[in-house]
């Protein structure tokens, strides 16, 4: 079940980034519309579905050049064949697999075309800081110089990656990474829509899962409903999202602070041959160390108020805590890190995280 296609956002009130919503919401309804549009931030953030909106407020049959009404009715021909993907003038262009120097001259050459039936041509490019330097350059010939029918939108993850003169030619909107209660909020409202039950404990272990993601939290709530059950109970979330054993990572991390190895390297195989998978229990003890930093340099009461942890697990991360160091803490965090990233390059996928836990007991 693709929920973030069905439940994807059709007009700006949809948008669940307030910041954003409210800006665009100003700059369509000026008379002076900028010509290029760069929305910047982490993916699943809501990035193309706002420039396909955009596109549709630019071109909606029932607006005709009204500054007051900054939203698509949705209904007319332009605005249904934009949302269908099927518009002439609104073309999506993925720059990860168009990043030469040719398809940027080709665009060059096609947006001299006027509009076959809307008001503007809508040029979408995502991933943009994919392009070549040749084709940047190219680019930003055509964004200093731009027909008046022409409308860029810049979708990026890495904005800095993106050359400076590209930056300056557009007008800037960041997206966010989402927060747990946004994406509880979001996820709540679809299960009703979908006629689904599932408790909010459930929808904060997926929106934590997410990291963020709109997108990727709606992908995993898809998941669960695919399994059939209206009522999505606990041991249904398990299947998709296997929890890791709150017990199995502090000890970990305790082996690692006071230096022992062979407990923190036995838990460790304990729970992968326990059928824990390693890149997630690797996530979770970021997490922790993470908790763990927070803790040692604010205080307890910061502790429970941003992090949702057990009482139990809260009474253990306050006891490491005593034993640990900051500094010691941000290397362990460093050291974990790193480990993360080196995990998809090798065979054996608990390997980078030994090595860490050796490296950091060692001294």
């Amino acid at each position: 079940m693709v929920l973030y296609r069905k439940y994807r956002p059709q007009k700006l009130a949809d948008l669940d980034i307030e910041e954003v919503r409210q800006k665009l919401e100003k700059t369509l309804s000026s008379p002076y519309l900028p010509h290029a549009y760069l929305f910047a931030g982490p993916k699943g953030t809501g990035k193309t579905s706002a420039a396909r909106i955009v596109a549709k407020i630019l071109n909606c049959e029932k607006i005709k050049g009204k500054t007051t009404q900054v939203e698509p009715c949705n209904r007319c021909d332009s605005c249904l064949s934009i949302t269908g993907g099927r518009h002439f003038d609104v073309l999506e262009i993925d720059a990860a697999s168009n990043r030469g120097i040719e398809e940027i001259r080709d665009l060059r050459e096609k947006i001299k075309l006027v509009p076959v039936s809307g008001k503007f041509k809508v040029y979408i490019i995502d991933e943009v800081h994919m392009l070549t330097t040749e084709a940047f350059n190219a680019l930003l010939k055509t964004l200093e110089e731009p027909p008046k029918h022409a409308i860029f939108i810049l979708a990026t993850t890495e904005i800095n990656k993106l050359p400076k003169t590209i930056v300056s030619r557009c007008q800037r909107f960041d997206f966010s990474r989402a927060g747990i209660e946004d994406i509880v909020k979001r996820l709540s409202e679809i299960s009703q829509k979908e006629k689904r039950t599932i408790s909010n404990d459930a929808l904060k272990r997926v929106a934590k899962a997410a990291g963020g993601s709109f997108r990727d939290a709606e992908g995993i709530l898809g998941k669960l409903f695919s399994l059939g059950d209206d009522k999505i109970s606990d041991e249904t979330v398990d299947v998709i999202l296997p929890q890791q054993s709150t017990d199995q990572l502090l000890k970990i991390l305790s082996g690692i602070i006071q230096k022992n190895a062979r407990q923190a390297i036995l838990t460790l195989n304990e729970a992968i041959d326990g059928g824990t998978d390693a890149g997630e229990l690797l996530k979770e003890l970021i997490e922790f160390s993470r908790k763990l930093m927070v803790l040692k340099s604010a205080g307890a009461q910061e502790l429970t108020e941003f992090f949702d942890v057990e009482i139990e697990a809260e009474k253990e991360l306050i006891q490491l805590a005593e034993k640990s160091t900051e500094k010691q803490l941000v290397r362990i965090l460093d050291n974990l890190i790193i480990a993360q990233g080196r995990m998809k390059l090798v065979d054996i996928p608990q390997l980078p995280l030994e090595m860490a836990i050796v490296e950091l007991t060692s001294e």
